[in-house]
């Protein structure tokens, strides 16, 4: 399978990309000296010492925003109309290709305008 010319020119841009989004993060925090410590939480008494606070509205927010960003994903998903999952299989396709290369290109649409109006 020959890959064209323009794919050609936009797969080293696209590594670079990723190159700079990595690096960018980890020259900041080489510029300000940031120290990470990573801490085991220890029984002491009747509490923990060290670690990583979890506080029980800290838990409640996060399962209350991947519920909320995980039904906006399936209806997204489901307004793809069923004849294109039966086009991907009729061109021999399997489930994950049809997913990755026709559904979630076109649930897209739908999933970022329902963030959209959601956060307003």
């Amino acid at each position: 399978m020959e890959i064209s010319r323009a794919r050609r020119q936009t797969l080293p841009r696209l590594g670079l990309l990723r190159v700079a989004t990595s690096a960018l993060p980890l020259f900041v925090w080489l510029i300000y000296g940031l120290g990470l410590s990573v801490e085991t939480p220890q029984l002491r008494g009747f509490n923990f010492a060290g670690g990583l606070p979890l506080t029980p509205e800290f838990v409640s927010l996060i399962l209350y925003s991947s519920a909320f960003i995980g039904e906006i994903v399936r209806g997204g998903i489901d307004a793809v109309a069923k004849g294109q999952w039966e086009a991907g299989r009729a061109m021999g396709l399997s489930e994950g290709r049809i997913l990755r290369l026709i559904i979630i290109p076109q649930a897209l649409r739908v999933i970022m305008a329902n963030f959209t109006f959601s956060r307003m």
